[in-house]
Protein backbone atom coordinates (compact mmCIF):
# COMPACT_ATOMS: atom_id res chain seq x y z
CA UNK A 1 0.00 0.00 0.00
CA UNK A 2 1.38 3.41 -0.96
CA UNK A 3 0.79 6.38 1.30
CA UNK A 4 1.28 9.77 -0.32
CA UNK A 5 1.63 13.18 1.25
CA UNK A 6 0.78 16.34 -0.64
CA UNK A 7 2.01 19.74 0.53
CA UNK A 8 0.84 23.31 -0.13
CA UNK A 9 2.57 26.54 0.84
CA UNK A 10 -0.65 27.82 2.43
CA UNK A 11 -3.66 26.33 4.19
CA UNK A 12 -5.94 25.05 1.41
CA UNK A 13 -8.93 22.86 0.73
CA UNK A 14 -9.91 21.43 -2.64
CA UNK A 15 -12.76 19.56 -4.28
CA UNK A 16 -12.00 16.51 -6.42
CA UNK A 17 -14.14 14.15 -8.47
CA UNK A 18 -13.54 10.46 -7.80
CA UNK A 19 -13.70 7.80 -10.54
CA UNK A 20 -17.15 6.89 -9.17
CA UNK A 21 -18.26 10.46 -10.12
CA UNK A 22 -18.60 11.34 -6.43
CA UNK A 23 -17.39 14.79 -5.34
CA UNK A 24 -15.03 14.84 -2.37
CA UNK A 25 -13.95 17.88 -0.34
CA UNK A 26 -10.38 17.61 0.95
CA UNK A 27 -9.11 19.96 3.66
CA UNK A 28 -5.34 19.95 4.03
CA UNK A 29 -4.05 19.84 7.63
CA UNK A 30 -2.41 23.17 8.55
CA UNK A 31 1.16 23.20 9.88
CA UNK A 32 2.77 25.75 12.20
CA UNK A 33 4.92 27.21 9.41
CA UNK A 34 1.85 28.30 7.42
CA UNK A 35 1.88 25.41 4.98
CA UNK A 36 -0.53 22.47 4.94
CA UNK A 37 -0.38 18.75 4.15
CA UNK A 38 -2.76 15.99 3.10
CA UNK A 39 -1.87 12.30 3.49
CA UNK A 40 -3.79 9.35 2.08
CA UNK A 41 -3.39 5.73 1.02
CA UNK A 42 -6.53 5.50 -1.14
CA UNK A 43 -5.53 5.14 -4.81
CA UNK A 44 -8.78 6.60 -6.18
CA UNK A 45 -8.33 9.77 -4.13
CA UNK A 46 -4.63 9.94 -5.05
CA UNK A 47 -5.49 9.81 -8.76
CA UNK A 48 -8.19 12.43 -8.34
CA UNK A 49 -5.87 14.76 -6.40
CA UNK A 50 -3.13 14.35 -9.00
CA UNK A 51 -5.61 15.11 -11.80
CA UNK A 52 -6.74 18.33 -10.05
CA UNK A 53 -6.12 21.37 -12.23
CA UNK A 54 -4.02 23.05 -9.50
CA UNK A 55 -1.79 20.00 -8.86
CA UNK A 56 1.82 21.05 -9.36
CA UNK A 57 0.99 24.74 -8.92
CA UNK A 58 -0.98 25.21 -5.69
CA UNK A 59 0.11 21.93 -4.09
CA UNK A 60 2.67 19.24 -4.92
CA UNK A 61 3.48 15.64 -4.08
CA UNK A 62 5.71 15.88 -1.01
CA UNK A 63 6.53 12.28 -0.12
CA UNK A 64 5.62 8.67 -0.88
CA UNK A 65 5.76 5.89 1.72
CA UNK A 66 5.18 2.16 1.34
CA UNK A 67 5.71 -0.36 -1.40
CA UNK A 68 3.38 -1.70 -4.04
CA UNK A 69 3.35 -3.21 -7.50
CA UNK A 70 2.37 0.19 -8.88
CA UNK A 71 5.79 1.52 -7.92
CA UNK A 72 7.40 -0.97 -10.30
CA UNK A 73 4.94 -0.02 -13.03
CA UNK A 74 5.66 3.66 -12.42
CA UNK A 75 9.38 3.01 -12.64
CA UNK A 76 8.98 1.35 -16.05
CA UNK A 77 6.79 4.19 -17.28
CA UNK A 78 9.34 6.83 -16.27
CA UNK A 79 12.03 4.97 -18.24
CA UNK A 80 9.85 5.36 -21.31
CA UNK A 81 9.66 9.11 -20.71
CA UNK A 82 5.96 9.22 -19.89
CA UNK A 83 4.33 10.91 -16.94
CA UNK A 84 2.47 7.80 -15.75
CA UNK A 85 4.37 7.77 -12.45
CA UNK A 86 2.22 10.55 -11.04
CA UNK A 87 -0.97 8.84 -12.16
CA UNK A 88 -0.03 5.53 -10.53
CA UNK A 89 0.09 7.09 -7.07
CA UNK A 90 -2.91 8.05 -4.93
CA UNK A 91 -4.11 9.63 -1.63
CA UNK A 92 -6.89 9.05 0.87
CA UNK A 93 -8.89 11.44 3.01
CA UNK A 94 -10.46 8.72 5.18
CA UNK A 95 -13.92 10.31 5.19
CA UNK A 96 -15.49 7.59 3.07
CA UNK A 97 -14.34 4.41 4.76
CA UNK A 98 -13.09 3.91 8.31
CA UNK A 99 -10.87 1.04 7.09
CA UNK A 100 -8.43 3.50 5.53
CA UNK A 101 -7.96 5.70 8.58
CA UNK A 102 -4.38 4.67 9.27
CA UNK A 103 -2.90 6.92 6.60
CA UNK A 104 -1.89 9.71 8.97
CA UNK A 105 -0.69 7.65 11.93
CA UNK A 106 2.92 7.82 10.75
CA UNK A 107 2.87 11.60 11.12
CA UNK A 108 1.70 11.55 14.72
CA UNK A 109 4.29 10.97 17.46
CA UNK A 110 3.76 7.91 19.59
CA UNK A 111 3.06 9.41 23.02
CA UNK A 112 2.89 6.09 24.87
CA UNK A 113 5.63 4.09 23.19
CA UNK A 114 6.59 2.44 26.49
CA UNK A 115 3.05 1.65 27.55
CA UNK A 116 2.30 -2.03 28.15
CA UNK A 117 -1.16 -1.70 26.58
CA UNK A 118 -0.48 -2.36 22.90
CA UNK A 119 -4.12 -2.49 21.82
CA UNK A 120 -4.91 1.20 22.41
CA UNK A 121 -3.02 4.47 22.50
CA UNK A 122 -3.86 6.98 25.22
CA UNK A 123 -4.33 10.58 24.18
CA UNK A 124 -4.80 13.45 26.63
CA UNK A 125 -7.63 15.81 25.76
CA UNK A 126 -9.30 18.61 27.70
CA UNK A 127 -12.87 18.15 26.47
CA UNK A 128 -15.06 16.23 24.05
CA UNK A 129 -14.55 18.85 21.31
CA UNK A 130 -10.79 18.28 21.48
CA UNK A 131 -11.36 14.53 21.18
CA UNK A 132 -13.57 15.08 18.13
CA UNK A 133 -10.94 17.37 16.56
CA UNK A 134 -8.19 14.82 17.22
CA UNK A 135 -10.13 12.01 15.51
CA UNK A 136 -11.09 14.19 12.55
CA UNK A 137 -7.56 15.55 12.03
CA UNK A 138 -5.65 12.34 12.70
CA UNK A 139 -7.85 9.75 11.01
CA UNK A 140 -9.90 11.89 8.62
CA UNK A 141 -13.19 10.84 10.22
CA UNK A 142 -16.12 13.00 9.15
CA UNK A 143 -17.15 15.40 11.92
CA UNK A 144 -20.82 14.92 11.07
CA UNK A 145 -20.54 11.24 11.94
CA UNK A 146 -19.41 12.22 15.46
CA UNK A 147 -22.33 14.25 16.76
CA UNK A 148 -22.67 12.59 20.17
CA UNK A 149 -20.22 11.66 22.89
CA UNK A 150 -21.14 8.02 22.33
CA UNK A 151 -20.29 8.24 18.61
CA UNK A 152 -16.95 9.93 19.37
CA UNK A 153 -16.01 7.25 21.91
CA UNK A 154 -17.02 4.47 19.46
CA UNK A 155 -14.83 5.96 16.72
CA UNK A 156 -11.94 6.29 19.18
CA UNK A 157 -12.28 2.65 20.24
CA UNK A 158 -12.49 1.51 16.62
CA UNK A 159 -9.18 3.26 15.93
CA UNK A 160 -7.40 2.04 19.06
CA UNK A 161 -7.53 5.39 20.88
CA UNK A 162 -8.34 5.91 24.55
CA UNK A 163 -8.95 9.50 25.64
CA UNK A 164 -7.67 10.65 29.03
CA UNK A 165 -9.30 13.58 30.82
CA UNK A 166 -12.87 13.23 29.58
CA UNK A 167 -14.56 11.81 32.69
Amino acid sequence: MITKTYKANTNISINVVLPSKKNLHIAFVPLSNGSSVFTTDNEDIQKSVENHYKFGKLFKLHSVHGQSETVETAGKASKNGSSEKLHAESTHNGEDTPDNETGRQDEMPQEDAGDNNTTSRKVKVSDIASAKDYLADTFGISRTSMRSTKAIMEQAAANGIEFEGLE
